[in-house]
Order: structure tokens, then sequence, then C-alpha cells
């Protein structure tokens, strides 16, 4: 019996009111039927509105403004001035969105050219003059280009604003006005993120005119799905957790963000003298640096790539199997944009986040904006994760083969022609224990990586003293919420009911009466120290727990 529900769906699909030739061009891709936020965004684009629209990174924006303002320009103008312009926070994301129009449009004539910095004057002003019909520039380097007076955008009928809360944080709000000036005349304006925090609603809104606004829930799984988690440590040992998680789990593909680009180049040193196949992103670099990483990358050449935020718009890699924060974002749309970056069309994806006892309110926070409720990720022991180091070693040899030159072969043959079974065995043990300490290091000393006192929350602790889509007013023991207002560091000073009825001060961790939590005998939760557990023997010993 045939599901009128789905014919119906099918019928209305946006993608049969598209050109045959793109419609063919997108199966030849895969692509069979549109992600919501391209289905919610085709006719009021079409229909010339103003869009304010929100989906998740991953989700397919680029088509979802790029397939009705194509349609709507109907056929390109050789030689003419541009008629549409993209503008993007990153020269990554520029060039991500520039291949994409190249794939879909450029067959049905339109001509597109990516401006950016790190790219020949020459080039680009000389494109120009031959005619474009659409540019995806960053600001700054288009800015630059209009000062000189080599293009002009005054047959600009479709502005678009991708990611422009990221924008915004990179100080582009003067750039992007300089442009809306070189424009003129009113033109039909679409901006599209991942996220919109206040500051960003309140300007975006000045830049359009009775807008269609659309929003996709996060809680959309059509664009894959992505697993959440977190290992809490001590302070200062984030590299042994780091590598600890890199030799026990494995990642097959991974990215590993870092705030500072100091930070980037300690912890890539620290995994390519360790034998990881690694590679370093961050704004120090230049273009074609940046671009050659970024190709060795997407072609498995690196397994890793350790990038600063700079990376974190731009990056569409299929089969992104990991990503993990070196440390907790500073803000919620740091988190979003960064986990984004995997479970990509229909994909199952890790975002895990390393944590200090000082972030613990950070990443909870996070995790109350963006609802979602991480598992806690546990280390074994150092026995443990040495042996899996070996038998991910055997399955690289096994299942993947090595390239060798001939003269090690020659003299492994050697080797094992003088000496007997048991020589033998002696010699593979000894290149093992070398080859496990050069990668292993530090990361075997993980018994100690945990804190004394270890939050109790995670999708999988039980009586976890954190929910996702919980109150923030609730009394939770240690937890985040007041019995009635907020408190804390996110919250200022607050008020807080303790078991025998009296009030403290709101205070930063809620580890005490004096700080305003619970009695010490009470908490032991999420931000608060509470009491040392004790060992089964009732020596008084604390229990640090293995992580």
């Amino acid at each position: 019996m045939t599901n009128t529900n789905t014919i119906a769906a099918e019928d209305s699909s946006i993608f049969n009111l598209l050109p045959e030739a793109i419609r063919n061009g997108l199966i030849a891709q895969g692509i069979t039927k549109p992600t919501p936020i391209q289905q919610a965004s085709y006719e009021p684009v079409l229909a010339g509105r103003d869009v304010i629209a929100q989906s998740r990174t991953g989700s397919g924006k680029t088509l979802a403004f790029g397939l009705p303002s194509v349609a709507k320009l109907e056929k390109p103008h050789n030689g003419g001035k541009p008629r549409m312009l993209v503008l993007t926070p990153t020269r990554e994301l520029a060039q991500q969105v520039a291949d994409v129009f190249e794939t879909n449009f450029k067959p049905q004539g339109f001509k597109i050219l990516a401006i950016t910095g790190g790219k020949s004057y020459r080039f680009q002003t000389s494109t120009i003059q031959r005619g474009v019909d659409i540019i995806v520039a960053t600001p700054g380097r288009l800015n630059d280009l209009l000062e000189q007076g080599a293009v002009s955008l005054t047959n600009i009928e479709i502005l678009v604003l991708d990611e422009m809360d990221e924008m915004l944080d990179f100080g582009f709000a003067e750039d992007i006005i300089k442009i809306k000036g070189a424009i003129g005349k009113k033109c039909q304006t679409l901006l599209f993120s991942a996220t919109f925090p206040p500051k960003v609603t309140n300007i975006a809104r000045q830049m359009v005119a009775n807008p269609f606004e659309v929003k996709v829930a996060s809680t959309d799984t059509s664009t894959g799905q992505i697993d959440h988690g977190f290992l809490e440590v001590k302070m200062g040992r984030n590299l042994d957790a780091l590598l600890g998680l890199l030799i026990y789990h494995d990642p097959e593909h991974a990215i590993i963000f870092c705030k500072t680009r100091e930070e980037t180049r300690n912890i890539h040193n620290a995994l390519m003298e360790r034998g990881f196949s690694a590679g370093v992103l961050n704004g120090e670099m230049t273009q074609s640096d940046r671009s050659q990483t970024m190709e060795r990358f997407k072609n498995k050449q690196l397994r890793l790539l350790v990038a600063t935020d700079v990376a974190a718009r731009g990056i569409d890699i299929t089969g992104l199997s990991h990503v993990i924060n070196y440390t907790v974002p500073t803000n919620v749309e740091t988190y979003t944009h960064r986990a984004g970056r995997t479970g990509r069309a229909g994909a199952t994806g890790k975002a895990w986040t390393i944590i200090t006892h000082v972030e613990r309110r950070e990443y909870q926070f996070v995790c109350q904006k963006v609802k979602i409720n991480p598992l806690r990720i546990e280390l074994p022991d150092a026995k443990k994760i040495t042996t899996q180091f070996f038998n991910n070693l055997l399955f690289r040899v096994n299942e993947q083969g090595t390239e060798t030159q001939e003269f090690i072969n020659q003299s492994v043959d050697q080797i094992i022609s003088k000496l007997d079974q048991d020589k033998i065995k002696e010699a593979l043990a000894t290149l093992l224990k070398a080859e496990a300490s050069r990668q292993i290091g530090k990361s075997l000393h993980v018994e100690d990586l945990s804190p004394a006192f270890k939050t109790e929350f995670g999708a999988n602790v039980e009586n976890s003293k954190f929910s996702a889509g919980g109150d923030r007013g609730r009394s939770h023991k240690g937890g985040y919420g007041r019995s009635s207002d907020r408190g804390g560091r996110f919250g200022g000073q607050g008020r807080y009911n303790d078991r025998n009825g009296g009030k403290s001060n709101g205070g930063r961790f809620g580890d005490s009466k004096k700080f305003g939590g619970r009695s010490s005998e009470q908490n032991n939760g999420f931000g608060g120290r509470g009491n040392p557990k004790r060992t089964s023997e009732g020596s008084g010993k604390r229990s640090f727990p293995i992580a």
C-alpha cells in the first residue's frame, strides 16, 4: 500500500521546482532531497523576501540560499557587473561556498569569483573586468578592492551574510556597513547562521525589512548525529588526557580545537614527537600553507588537525569522526560551530571536551544552552591503554599494510636469519616497548589525571546532578540552579535555602554554606567540592578515581 504522506512530501519538495539541469547535478552528487532549512527557505527567497535563517552547522545552508537565489537571477548576464554577493567571515568558508556554487551553477553559465585575502589582486581585478555574476568574499579584501575602484556593487540584487555572528566577532561590522553603502540601492538581504545571539539579532534586524524568519530545531537529525562527551582532569593535565584519548580511542579523523596559536603549536609538536600523523592550522600561517594543510587533511594524509577557531568555519569534511575541545570553548556559539564539524551529511560523530575543575561551570553552562546531556568519558589504567595501543598498531599492519623501503626489508631478513626464536621475541618486545614509550610518553601516567572531587553529572552517571533541559531554578546538590534566584559565576548574587531552612549568599562554586551551597555533608555535586569519598576499609584516605 502506498503511503500518501510520502507522495505528498515528494510532490512538495522544492527540488521539483528546480531547473532540470541543476536537479540532475544534485542527484549526481547523491543529493536527492532537500534538508529542512533548504525546504523552508526556498519560496521566501524566490519571492524576494528578506530572510533571517538559523540552522545548525552542516545542515545545508549554502544550497539553502544558493538554489533560490540563482533561480531568482534566472540567467547570467555575460560581461556584466556582479548581481549577487555572499559575504563570509573566513577565507576557507568563502572558498567552500564558491566551490559549491561552481559545481552547481557554473554549468548554467554563471560566473563565480571568490575574493579573499592571500590571493592575487591582479587575478581578482582582471576576472572582475571580464565580468562575473556572483562574488563570494571576505569583507576585508572586498573593501580593499572597493577603495581601489576595482569593483562595483551597484548592480547587486541579492546580498547574503553567511555566518553573520562570526563576522561580527571577527570585527567586520564596519566593513559590512561600508559594503552595504557601496551597494547603494535596496537589495534583497539574506542572513544565514547557526547561531543568532541577541547582539547579532539586534544588528541583523537593522539590515533587513520585514524579514521572513526560518529556524530549524537543533534537534533535527536529518544532517547526522553528534554524541557529546567530556573528560574531567586536574589542572595542567590536559595534554596527558588528550594523548590518552588519542591512543586508546584511536580516532580515524579528528580536529583538536585550541584557544590560541601558541597552544596549537605546542600540541602539534607534542603529537609529532610521538609519531602521530598531525597538521596544524592557525591564523599566523600563509594562505598557501593553510590550503595545503587542509588539502592533506581532507585527503586523509593527516589523521589529526590541531586548529584555532579560524578553522571552525569553512571546514566541510565528510566522515570527520571526532571533534576534541582541548579546553572548554569560551561561549556557546563557539561550541556549536566546533561540534558542527562532525556528524554531517547523515553521519555520526563525536564531540569531546577536556575540562578542569575551574571550567566546570562554563561547561555546564554551555550544555544547558545547547540542551545536551554529555557522556562522562573515563580513561582506563596505563596497562590497558598500552594494550590498546599495540592492538591498534597490529590492526594497521594487518588491515592497512605498511610501505617500507627495500633496504629495511633486507635488514629485517638478515636479523631474522641470525637470531633464534627467543631472541626474535626479545627484539620485537624491545622495539614495541620503545615505540610505546615514544608515542605514549607521559600519557601512561593516567591514574592521577582525575581531580579529587569529580563532577557528578553526565548521561551515564547514576543520580546525575545535571539535566540538559532542567530548570535552573530547581535545587540541586552542588548544581547549577538556586532555589529561587540565579547566582554564582553566571548569575551574580543569589539566595539558596539549605536543608535547615537557612539562607546563604550565592557563591561561585556552591561548595559550602559559606559560599551559598548546601551544607558540606550534603554537597558533592557539580561545581561543588563536597566531602572526599572513604575507602571500603574506612581508613579515612581519599579515594582518587582513575580517569
